[in-house]
């Protein structure tokens, strides 16, 4: 059990260092974006914790080997290159698209997907809220 509560408790402890005591030497529109999306990440951190707290010991058996701990490496290393070669205002949504295909999503599914990260990002973060985001390689 151990184990299994550590990773999100070290994952909570960068977020509380990250987010609360590094951003508050930022200036305001640059604090928007870490404190939106640490807004949704520290309460899904603390919720996995407690989740697996309580979770009895005889569920939590199931081994996984290396190979599915690489594939979830890779997939969180391949957004790198899209947002800085494309920014993020349309490198999350690329990634969103491919990674629902590959998963075996339908097209309709992926592209709607896909679409509602490119609003919530364009329209909810730079537009409404005024978050300077990374524009990439290819756009700036």
């Amino acid at each position: 059990m151990l184990g299994r509560i550590s990773f999100p408790f070290v994952l909570l402890a960068v977020w509380i260092y990250l987010v609360v005591i590094e951003s508050i030497d930022l200036p305001s529109s640059a604090m928007k974006f870490p404190w939106l999306i640490g807004g949704i990440g520290g309460p899904l951190l603390v919720f996995q914790i407690v989740k697996e707290a309580r979770t009895p010991t005889e569920e939590k058996e199931e081994s996984r080997d290396l190979g599915s701990y690489v594939v979830g490496v890779g997939w969180f290393l391949a957004i790198f290159p899209l947002i800085v070669f494309l920014g993020f205002v349309y490198g999350l949504p690329v990634y969103a698209f491919v990674a629902l295909k590959l998963r075996g999503e339908g097209w309709l599914l992926s592209f709607l997907l896909a679409a509602f990260v490119w609003v919530f990002v364009y329209f909810g973060m730079v537009r409404a809220l005024g978050v300077p985001i990374y524009e990439g390689w290819l756009l700036s």
